[in-house]
């Protein structure tokens, strides 16, 4: 998976993050800003954090809780503020409760539908409106 998608762009290149994202957002070091569900090795976190180093706001990293733990050596994630939470999107409901962006990359399309219901139905209690 990583090497067949090491040469696109990350999304934060194409999509106006500061208009639909930032612009307007009330943030502080406290405020939930960024949430990547099942996020692998976290490399698209780092590289958000990178492209927006001064942002203010909280990163955080989901996996299973094997992911994590493996994870939790690199320092990389520590040094940037990423915080690592272990969660199982079928088994649980989305433990981060009010964070501006769910963010799933490459995620949906590997489940039928009515497991994407599931997923989807997990994280509806922690979102917010607006």
């Amino acid at each position: 998976m990583e090497g067949q998608w090491a040469d696109r762009s990350h999304w934060g290149d194409w999509f106006p993050v500061r208009e639909r994202i930032l612009q307007d957002a009330e943030l502080s070091d406290d405020t939930l800003l960024l949430v990547d569900i099942s996020a692998g090795k976290g490399h698209d976190l780092l590289e958000f954090k990178e492209m927006f180093p001064d942002l203010l706001g909280r990163l955080v990293l989901e996996d299973l809780g094997s992911v994590v733990k493996a994870m939790g050596r690199d320092e990389r994630f520590a040094e940037n503020g990423i915080q690592m939470v272990s969660f199982d999107f079928f088994k649980e409901i989305q433990p981060v409760k009010d964070a501006r962006v769910y963010y799933f990359k490459f995620v949906l399309h590997d489940w039928p539908d009515e497991e994407v219901k599931v997923i989807l139905n997990n994280l509806k209690p922690a979102m917010k409106p607006g």
